[in-house]
Parts: structure tokens; C-alpha cells; sequence
């Protein structure tokens, strides 16, 4: 059976919100499966659009009620380069740029972030957290602090970071094995043929480290050329912003299905 027949057999109305994961792997199920005529049509299927919403409205509400994880880059790779051929200097340098970037990140989520909790993490332990192996991984405060990861209530977290906007999975999607060696793409996945392509941008993923998908608010960009001083921190401040638009339209909406439901009653 193609993919977008098995979409319109789902009944949207009987979602089960508890079971998120089987959501987001029958959409990625359906980004895998089809040829590129059938993903056009699946981009104009009612039911599909439902479902890709009802996901949304689940991510915030979730994402309300949990903690955001930014992924940072230490550039630990390049830095051991340096000293490999014993030059100190270049990997001091490497070090105090990229320490002063994290700063400025952790700085912009403090001062301009407050739709959840916020913490952070190295990009080399991504392989192990994408593991559940998080009693191995190294969390930070603000402050850049090492935190104690038994203290840490992270039962349900996103994962966010500065890169690139990807392109929908429902065009274009490959995959393979995640790679935390890889410096632009440690977790191992592309993604082709969307005019957000590439876009310089703060992206929020789940758990599986998937890129999240509209109507969630799931970007804002920013200028990685710009004054580093102030370069994250409109980025941060402004997926706040959406962050928190969208989640108020969403308990509107429930609001109102509830209110709705007690007058048919």
C-alpha cells in the first residue's frame, strides 16, 4: 500500500498523544517509502497535514513542560590537531574563539529565554545521548558548569542548536548511521530540496534528533557573520517569541475543543 493511502487510513480524530514516538516514525516512515511524485501529493493530503499539526501541538506542549538541550561545538577535534603538532598557540586560540562563542549562546538563552529549562552539552556526546546513555554525557549551566546528570530530570527533552535549516523530510531524506565524528553532520542525516536549504539558523529537534516540522516553530535565523556579542542573542530571543505564540494559540484551541465538547454534552 503506498504511504499516502496509509495516511488517509489513520484517523486523526483518534489520535493518541501519549504515543508520539509511533507519530513522528509513521511521518519519517512516510519520507522514506515514497517516490518524489507521491511526496507532492502527500504534501496536499488533508489527513497528513492533521497529523503533521497534531505532532506539533504535542511538541509544545511537551517542550513547555521539559528542557531544552543545546548542542555546542568545542571544536575539540581541531584543537587536539593543533597540539598534535605541538602548536600551543593555534589551539589556545581555537579554544578561547569557540569558549567565547558557547558564552555568548549560553549568555542569549539566559538573558532572552524562558519558554522552558534550558541546558547544554558538548556536540562530541551526541552519539551517547542519541544512546539513552546520558549518565556518560556532560551537562551545563549557564555558567558553563558541569552538572550532575543524576539531578537532571530529563525523562523528555528537545535538542536545539545553530546550524542550518534542513529541508522537509517529505521531499527529500537520507539516512544513515549517526556520526558524532563529524563536525557539520554528527548525527548523520541530509536532507535536499527546500528553499530553506541551508538556512543559518537556531533549530529545534526531538530526541531522535530529527529536525521538528511546521506549525511548530521549529527555527529562527541568524547572522553567523555577525558581531558575536550580539549575533545569537535576537536569534534566541526571537524562537522565544514563537515559542510562546504558538503555545498559547495551541491551550486556546484546546480551550475551545473543551468548551465545545461540553455544549454537545
Amino acid at each position: 500500500m503506498k504511504a499516502f493511502q496509509f495516511g488517509r487510513l489513520f484517523c486523526v480524530k483518534s489520535i493518541n498523544f501519549k504515543s508520539m514516538k509511533y507519530l513522528v516514525g509513521i511521518l519519517f516512515f512516510i519520507g522514506l517509502n515514497v517516490s518524489a511524485q507521491e511526496r507532492a501529493k502527500i504534501k496536499d493530503d488533508g489527513t497528513y497535514r492533521q497529523l503533521q499539526s497534531a505532532v506539533a501541538e504535542e511538541s509544545i506542549i511537551k517542550l513547555k513542560n521539559s528542557v531544552l538541550l543545546v548542542r555546542l561545538n568545542m571544536r575539540k577535534k581541531e584543537i587536539a590537531y593543533y597540539e598534535s603538532f605541538g602548536n600551543t598557540k593555534g589551539a589556545d586560540k581555537t579554544r578561547e574563539k569557540q569558549h567565547k562563542n558557547n558564552t555568548q549562546i549560553a549568555k542569549g538563552f539566559s538573558e532572552h529565554f524562558n519558554f522552558c529549562k534550558v541546558y547544554y552539552f558538548a556536540m562530541d556526546d551526541s552519539r551517547m545521548l542519541l544512546d539513552g546513555k546520558q549518565d556518560s554525557v556532560k551537562f551545563y549551566d549557564s555558567n558553563m558548569t558541569v552538572m550532575n546528570s543524576f539531578q537532571l530530570d530529563l525523562e523528555e527533552y528537545f535538542i536545539s542548536e545553530f546550524g542550518v535549516v534542513e529541508s522537509d523530510t517529505i521531499y527529500y531524506y537520507k539516512g544513515t548511521t549517526p556520526d558524532p565524528g563529524s563536525v557539520n553532520n554528527p548525527e548523520g542525516v541530509s536532507y535536499y530540496g527546500n528553499q530553506k536549504n541551508s538556512l543559518p539558523a537556531l533549530v529545534i529537534r526531538n530526541k531522535e534528533f530529527y529536525q521538528l516540522k511546521e506549525p511548530f516553530p521549529y527555527y529562527s535565523g541568524y547572522n553567523p557573520g555577525g558581531n558575536v556579542n550580539k549575533r545569537y542573542a535576537d536569534s534566541i530571543h526571537k524562537l522565544n517569541v514563537k515559542l510562546k505564540r504558538y503555545y498559547r494559540k495551541v491551550k486556546q484551541q484546546d480551550a475551545q475543543t473543551e468548551l465545545d465538547q461540553e455544549k454537545n454534552q
